[in-house]
């Protein structure tokens, strides 16, 4: 990865924090080495910019030249970002208080101030103290003239620098660790929080040792955990589970809480089996919290790793990845899943699907589909269920399966189930102004919208601004919707219809039965129905729809075995492949029109 080159201003005739060499032409000194060390340890590539006897930090400073004004006292003025000063030594000498530290230009990058401090907390002082001995014993040339002129003083000030840094700057720094502490630890768990972690991994990873760390992803369903056992026990989990992976990490691992609902671990993992064997251990520890009554509850915390490689040098990206696999691992009923690059190609195609999503509604790209249903007697067409297909700009023509799951995990299948029911109330305004009143079409939102409170609400909205007989119009209902919710959208003159093998009944009667038009057997229905027992299932469900008034739609119709035995049943309408595919909705208006100057 190609380094971000800082630029400093030097002070030549700082010795021995910081002075310039002629005989090598470079600056030497205790600030020198260690943004030398900095500059090898961390992303950036330190530079001394315009090298020589004369100071130039002014010029350079005020000019915007360089990213660091080095070796600054507190007295001396220099154009700097505000608030952007870090100290690196402090004493108090004859009564008077003396620091030498760093101004940070307007040009330096935001995250450089955190980055150099991190790196200088690590320095002890006596490793500072240590350095400034170093420098004192080998003075350069150019000065031992002006010392022998008796330029004692420089001694005084040494000597109080090396007895006041344990005493007046260890203060300081146990100040800055007091505040990093606070800042960086997780108040519920009390381990490290996401700060925590993104400032220890750099002192930790390297391009040297990357490839042997695996980053580790415990995502936990807090809002499943928090409804079944609530807010109290939700969080004596999560403390336990901070316990437990501090507990089974070593030196060289990180732990951390980063974010409400996830712990990471980055861990030293020479292989995959270890790794495999050190995540099942975990688990089975996470899972002795509970109880044999509510040991489910273990099912919520689901775990992603990923292996790092060789070009990983944003640790953000990897966490993402890792967060990512265990998510999946909830969705697919597994403790954890292991990031393969395969899999990783396929969750980044995804990503980028995602980022294409709300262009192409915006820009219509979701055309809307009508698949026919026809009457089981006479064959006629009946009307139609409402399907959606986008026909990507680059990808081409793709169908529900490849985007819907995806809208459904990222809460943007709202935005997909409204868009249609646009559609279709433009689509059925347009048959009324053909005169065509006879073409009713069924829409499906999906659970997660007709879960929202205001579902009914944004129906009514939208329907209220197209013309057209609202009895064509028949929306999917579900368990979760109320009595209200239900009314609001039938005092329209809206019809509804209910899949009833996979709702059950229960929820429209005790005095509900009017709330539903229209009983749908979908396809999983239908085929259990080629069974004995699924027959008279399926032939009771059509006799008590008939006697309550109800109409009875079967979908997933895809052999003439099955058409006959629902003709046979008395079920009204059919829909499956055995009868039509999905068209685009200018083609059914198309076919309608040619049925009506047929049979006038």
């Amino acid at each position: 990865m190609e380094k971000i080159i800082i630029y400093i201003a030097g002070k030549p005739d700082g010795y021995p924090l910081e002075y310039y060499d002629p005989e090598t032409g470079t600056y030497n000194g205790v600030i020198p080495r260690l943004l030398k060390e900095f500059s090898e340890r961390t992303e950036y590539d330190v530079r001394y910019y315009a090298a020589g006897k004369e100071d130039m930090r002014q010029q350079l400073a005020d000019n915007l030249q360089v990213d660091l004004i080095s070796a600054c006292m507190e007295t001396e003025d220099f154009r700097h970002r505000e608030g952007g000063r870090i100290i690196l030594l402090e004493t108090m000498t004859e009564g008077q208080r003396l620091s030498f530290g760093f101004y940070f230009s307007e040009t330096a990058p935001e995250i450089l101030a955190d980055d150099l401090n991190s790196f200088l907390a690590g320095e002890t002082w006596e490793e500072k103290t240590g350095l400034l001995l170093e420098e004192a014993e080998k003075p350069p040339a150019g000065y031992r003239r002006k010392m022998e002129a008796g330029t004692v003083a420089w001694f005084f000030f040494l000597a109080a620098v090396m007895v006041g840094l344990a005493l007046i700057a260890g203060r300081q720094v146990i100040r800055r660790k007091k505040l990093w502490k606070t800042e960086e630890t997780d108040r519920l768990t009390g381990i490290g929080n996401r700060e925590f972690f993104m400032r220890i991994q750099k002192s930790v990873i390297h391009d040297g040792n990357r490839i042997l760390y695996r980053m580790f992803y415990f995502s936990v369903d807090m809002e499943s955990m928090e409804r079944l056992q609530g807010r109290k026990k939700t969080e004596e989990f999560l403390r336990h589970m901070a316990a437990v992976l501090v507990k089974s990490i070593t030196d060289g691992d990180i732990a951390a809480r980063v974010c409400d609902d996830g712990f990471a671990v980055l861990r030293l993992s020479p292989g995959e089996q270890e790794a495999k064997e050190w995540i099942l251990s975990v688990m089975r520890r996470l899972r002795g919290y509970f109880t044999d009554s509510d040991s489910e509850q273990a099912g919520y915390v689901t775990a992603g790793i990923y292996k790092l490689k060789v070009e990983d040098h944003d640790i953000k990206e990897v966490m993402v990845y890792a967060a990512k696999s265990a998510q999946a691992a909830r969705r697919e009923g597994t403790e954890y899943k292991i990031g393969t690059d395969a899999w990783l190609a396929s969750y980044m195609e995804e990503q980028r699907l995602l980022e294409d999503m709300e262009t192409g509604l915006n820009d219509e790209e979701f055309d809307l589909y009508i698949q026919c249903c026809v009457e089981a007697n006479s064959g006629r067409i009946a009307g139609g269920q409402a399907l959606s297909r986008w026909e990507h700009p680059e990808k081409g023509f793709l169908l529900p399966g490849r985007y819907v799951p995806l809208m459904e995990q990222e809460g943007m299948i709202g935005r997909l189930d409204y868009y249609l029911l646009e559609k279709v109330c433009i689509f059925l305004e347009q048959l009324h102004n053909m005169g065509i009143e006879d073409f009713p079409v069924y829409l499906k939102f999906s659970e997660k919208t007709l879960e929202e409170k205001n579902v009914s609400e944004r129906c009514v909205n939208i329907i209220i601004n197209h013309t057209f007989s609202r009895n064509m119009l028949i929306l999917g209902v579900a368990k979760c919707q109320t009595r209200d919710s239900l009314n609001q959208i039938k005092g329209l003159g809206v019809r509804t219809m209910a899949e009833v093998f996979k709702n059950g009944f229960s929820q429209f009667f005790d005095g509900r039965e009017h709330l539903v038009d229209v009983f749908w057997l979908d396809k999983d229905l239908i085929d259990y129905g080629e069974t004995a027992q699924g027959h008279v299932v399926m032939k009771h469900i059509i006799q008590m729809g008939h006697e309550l008034g109800i109409s009875v739609w079967a979908k997933g119709v895809e052999n003439e075995g099955q058409a006959a035995a629902l003709q046979e049943m008395g079920c009204d309408i059919l829909q499956g492949f055995y009868f039509h595919y999905p068209v685009l909705e200018w083609e059914i208006k198309r076919v309608l029109t040619m049925e009506a100057v047929y049979e006038a």
